[in-house]
């Protein structure tokens, strides 16, 4: 898989392509301060090429369960600081 980095705006934004053999993508993240609290805001958009089309709605069920579990580590992470 390749990455290229489309934006890097730090610490506020920054945008991703990706692309590999069977599926390319673009992820996107966004940084906003409230108060004393960051909200986190990242969005994937996957494009399944060939068969993998067919398996789209799995992908993005485990996906989003992935990045749950991810997001919950990195915030205990950051918490602990």
């Amino acid at each position: 898989m390749t990455c290229e980095y489309r934006c890097i705006n730090r610490p506020v934004d920054w945008e991703v392509d990706f692309g590999g053999k069977g599926m390319d993508g673009i992820m996107q993240g966004q940084v906003a301060w409230q108060g004393s609290s960051t909200l986190l805001t990242v969005t994937m958009t996957l494009i399944p090429h060939g068969f993998l089309r067919l398996f789209s709605p799995i992908m993005k069920w485990s996906f989003q369960r992935g990045e749950v579990k991810n997001l919950a580590n990195v915030k205990a992470y950051m918490e602990s600081l």
